[in-house]
């Protein structure tokens, strides 16, 4: 099954206790690899948080079980790229609790509200202070929250944030309106998301990925195979084009295995930093990409075209040792990569089906 979990090399990772060293360039970090430890905030100042007993100096991002530095210092450096990375948690984050500083001066652009939206997330503004009480609460009762909480102004009074204690009037306030935001706005965007597969007249399943891409799990000669494929449209009838590949069962188990490493690139590649992946990366000629294997000559591919992130998904040759990519493959969006991971149960019952 394909899973989500939000990994990148922009600071430390906190759960609970447990420290080795990590080397980025010239930077350390800390990273706390116990599971069972649920993230709250104790105390913050002008500089930054102490999470779980970790010091924490500049701004943060919260999850569940880890949390980490977040680069955006003011509301003004918050943009799309930052915040992609609570578009990828496992389980999916509902709330995003969004700390502005000392006081709201700003909201988000519409746009970046609208992102967020779409993909299942309700923003809820507070100052830091409230921010940290408000997560620390939330998280407690194990709802699907995550926080983004900026650093205060130099000078701005130090303050204690107690875990599991009483908030202030304000976080209570914000605990009683979020059911019903959430409640509201979901039901919109499960109805944009909801989508079922196709069953065609060969018996195979088809997925659409966007309104010319589709995967679709079929068999042939009693091997089951996952097309991913650019169709056109010929006459009102949907065909299928050149760029595509057939991957096996085998190499699309293979993908599912990826998927924590292809998201942390994606991340990483966004935030301009250096990715911690799972899985070893292959050399690649592309220095502003990274790779893994799915088989001997497959890869999946993590890159920039043109200012738009591709997760491409191709079959390699061998020229003169060196591996080049051939005809064989699909170039998917990030959007279009979500959505394969987000239909996962359901491929792996058409697989089993078919």
């Amino acid at each position: 099954m394909l899973s989500r979990v939000v990994r990148a090399a922009s600071g430390p990772f906190v759960r609970g206790s447990g420290v080795r060293w990590l080397q980025y360039g010239h930077d350390m970090h800390k990273e706390m690899m116990t599971d069972t430890s649920k993230v709250s905030i104790s105390e913050y100042d002008e500089n930054g948080f102490v999470v779980n007993d970790v010091n924490m100096r500049g701004s943060i991002a919260l999850f569940p079980t880890i949390a980490m530095m977040w680069k955006p210092n003011t509301m003004d450096e918050v943009t799309q790229a930052s915040l992609s990375i609570f578009t990828v948690a496992n389980p999916a984050i509902e709330i995003l609790v969004l700390g502005c500083g000392s006081r709201i001066s700003k909201r988000l652009d519409p746009t970046l509200v609208d992102y967020l939206k779409n993909h299942g997330i309700v923003v809820e503004y507070l100052d830091s202070f409230n921010a940290c009480a408000t997560f620390n609460i939330l998280n407690a009762e194990d709802r699907k929250v995550a926080a983004a909480i900026l650093v205060n102004e130099p000078n701005y009074i130090y303050a204690y944030i107690y875990h599991l204690e009483k908030p202030k009037a304000a976080v209570k306030r914000v605990h009683e309106e979020i059911d019903e935001q959430v409640q509201e706005e979901h039901v919109e965007i499960k109805k944009a998301k909801a989508s079922s597969a196709e069953k065609l007249d060969d018996g195979s399943i088809a997925f659409d990925l966007s309104a010319k891409k589709q995967l679709t799990v079929r068999k042939w000669k009693n091997a089951v195979l996952v097309d991913i494929r650019e169709y056109y449209d010929a006459g009102g009838v949907r065909k299928p084009g050149k760029k595509g590949i057939s991957l096996t069962k085998e190499q699309y188990k293979k993908v599912e295995t990826l998927v924590e490493d292809v998201d942390a690139a994606i991340i990483a590649m966004d935030d301009g930093v250096t990715g911690v992946y799972l899985n070893e990366t292959l050399d690649n000629d592309d220095e502003n990409s990274v790779a893994f294997a799915i088989s001997p000559k497959r890869r999946i591919t993590i890159r920039k075209f043109k200012g738009k992130m591709l997760v491409d998904i191709r079959e390699f040759y061998d020229s003169d040792g060196s591996m080049k990519p051939g005809n064989k493959g699909i170039s998917l969006t990030k959007e279009q990569w979500r959505v394969v991971v987000d239909k996962a149960d359901e491929i792996a019952e058409a697989m089993a089906s078919v």
